[in-house]
């Protein structure tokens, strides 16, 4: 949702970070995770220079019983860019951290994503995405899915997370 120019809110339900992390989380505390957050363009693009823009999200646990809380803040932050190409297609890529838990790094994180607008209304995306912890393991993931957009500056993506 655009606030004003250059300045998005952001909502994501089902908030899924690296199982290397999160998978500790939830058998610990319980919970789910929902993000809320922003996107803000540092440039617009110009021919070969991509869109540059800053995304950040505080991460929100809702427990799933009563007596468990995820005590720690937890947050992301990125650097998104975009090219958009001919005839709708577009290419995205954030690099970025995630940070869940006290005296532990962040996670490092990238995303290659490939669009297509097939109108004003509706869209397609695929995208592979990896994350990087404190060990030296890769963890690399693929998704896709589809966009709406419902009502002009409002963005609905449906996606879907092969399992590994």
């Amino acid at each position: 949702m655009n606030l004003a120019p250059g300045i998005e809110l952001r909502f994501n339900t089902g908030y899924e970070p690296p199982y290397s992390v999160i998978e500790r989380i939830k058998e610990q505390k319980n919970i789910d995770l929902f993000a809320i957050g922003g996107k803000y363009s540092i440039c617009k693009e110009r021919t070969v220079i991509p869109a540059i823009s800053l995304l950040a999200n505080s991460i929100i646990s809702v427990p799933n019983g009563f007596e468990n809380r995820f005590s720690n803040p937890a947050w992301d932050i990125y650097l998104a860019t975009i090219n958009n190409g001919p005839n709708g297609l577009s290419l995205n890529a954030n690099f970025g951290l995630i940070h869940f838990q006290k005296n532990v790094k962040p996670v490092r994180m990238y995303a290659l994503c490939l669009n297509w607008s097939i109108n004003s209304t509706f869209g397609t995306f695929f995208e592979v995405f990896g994350f990087k912890d404190g060990s030296e393991n890769l963890e690399n993931r693929l998704d896709f899915g589809f966009t709406f957009v419902p009502i002009t500056k409002t963005q609905i993506d449906i996606s879907w997370v092969p399992l590994s």
